[in-house]
């Protein structure tokens, strides 16, 4: 199975304040079974908020002409939403159930995020924040 995940939009997140981002997952020859889970991590204190039954948006990467379709997908966030990793750093997770995907297509879809309001030095003006999985954070069978 090769998935790949992807920022929607670079924006500026402002700290403090619930935002959207854009995320798309675009599947290569296998394809992602209604329901499966996907863990999605973050670094430096960005933390994930939940959010109810959403529609994403699903279309083909290669047919500019196959119709749009939509699904239903939600984040949930687990308990240890905020604790460090290895390295001392704050990470957090959501778990994003997917709607279904064939091959060869594309899920869109926007999930809540919230930045922190300190600063992570006394040097920084700036907090560069990551979002990212690996295949293997796939929690749900994939056909």
């Amino acid at each position: 199975m090769i998935f790949i995940l992807s920022i929607l939009f670079f924006i500026d997140l402002l700290a403090g304040i619930p935002q959207q981002i854009g995320l798309c997952v675009s599947v290569g020859p296998g394809s992602i079974a209604e329901g499966s889970v996907l863990e999605v991590t973050s670094n430096n204190g960005l933390r994930f908020l939940p959010v109810g039954p959403s529609t994403a948006t699903i279309h083909s990467t290669f047919d500019v002409e196959e119709p749009t379709t939509e699904g239903t997908f939600k984040i949930a966030v687990p308990e240890n939403h905020g604790e460090e990793c290895d390295d001392g750093q704050p990470y957090s997770v959501a778990m994003v159930t997917l709607p279904a995907c064939r091959p060869y297509q594309e899920i869109c879809l926007y999930i809540m995020v919230s930045a922190p309001l300190e600063k992570q030095s006394l040097q920084e003006e700036l907090t560069k924040h990551e979002v990212g999985c690996r295949p293997w954070h796939f929690i749900s069978f994939l056909k």
